[in-house]
């Protein structure tokens, strides 16, 4: 049965038209629930939200790829990268989830299968009927889905807060775990992928790192993650939104953007963007000035 699933879905879904964007479209944005809730696409103009919750390197470098060969339109990449990318604990949930796996089924290579298999074998193969679904049998009825492409420009917004309630439960109850320094390897592999990827296509990448309140428990890999940046990812292009100011009512939760936040943030890369920001040798000198302009 598994080998028929993959069979059908690998069919009936690599078909171009399904990845074309319109010529206006010339950006992407990639990443995590902190990109699809952090970034509104209705205030940068040219660019496209693709971001997904718990979404991992893997998945984001086969999106990327589909939607670039099919879009040649796309000429920059705006990826959210923060330290839940590096955690263990972290990616390793999302994998074993298989959120999200019924879209990107199609797209795996054999060794890409074996690994989310193995993941959690038992919700691997429970999937199976589901991706059959959106990739064969809906295909060929209703057109395709591809994680929320079909809601392009309408991703998850939170309209309210809970970050003061739950930094209060935290403080009380809930300490941040210590930081391990090691990271995800299998995560952090196709982030490299990714980066080799748009230097072959000629694709300008940014990396973005989403401001979190610091309660949030994938902070606690903060050390590592600085190193990983300054060590091994010195040669990309890199913005620390970390700093940005922002107030507790402004995230949703402790990690997410409600709908002011990620309209303030948004607003202002885009300002950034229309002044040269993604012509600048150094993108941070020129955040870091114009966020003390607005402090």
């Amino acid at each position: 049965m598994l080998i028929i699933a993959m069979l059908c879905t690998h069919q009936a879904s690599r078909q171009k038209k399904f990845f074309e964007l319109p010529p206006h479209i010339t950006g992407l944005i990639l990443g995590n629930s902190h990109a699809s809730c952090g970034f509104d696409a209705r205030y940068i103009d040219g660019f496209v939200n693709l971001g997904e919750s718990a979404e991992p390197m893997l998945f984001s470098y086969l999106k990327l790829k589909e939607f670039t060969k099919a879009s040649p339109n796309i000429k920059t990449v705006l990826l959210e990268f923060g330290n839940p990318h590096l955690n263990n604990e972290i990616i390793s949930s999302w994998l074993a989830s298989c959120q999200g796996l019924e879209y990107y089924q199609p797209y795996l290579s054999i060794e890409e299968t074996s690994y989310l298999f193995n993941q959690n074998p038992i919700g691997f193969v429970s999937i199976q009927p589901k991706s059959i679904r959106e990739h064969f049998i809906f295909n060929r009825t209703a057109g395709f889905r591809f994680g929320s492409f079909e809601k392009i420009g309408k991703n998850k917004r939170f309209e309210t807060s809970i970050a003061d309630s739950l930094l209060k439960l935290k403080s009380e109850v809930v300490p941040l775990p210590a930081d391990t320094g090691s990271i995800h390897k299998h995560n952090f592999q196709y982030l490299l992928k990714i980066i080799e990827y748009c230097k072959s296509k000629k694709i300008q990448l940014v990396l973005i790192r989403m401001p979190v309140l610091k309660a949030y428990r994938g902070w606690a890999d903060e050390n590592t993650f600085q190193q990983i940046v300054s060590e091994r990812l010195k040669e990309v292009d890199f913005i620390d939104l970390q700093d940005f100011p922002l107030t507790t009512k402004q995230f949703h939760d402790l990690d997410h953007l409600n709908t002011q936040g990620s309209k303030m943030i948004t607003t202002f890369l885009s300002h950034a963007i229309n002044d040269g920001l993604l012509k600048e040798k150094n993108m941070q000198l020129l955040i870091n000035s114009r966020i003390d302009s607005i402090r």
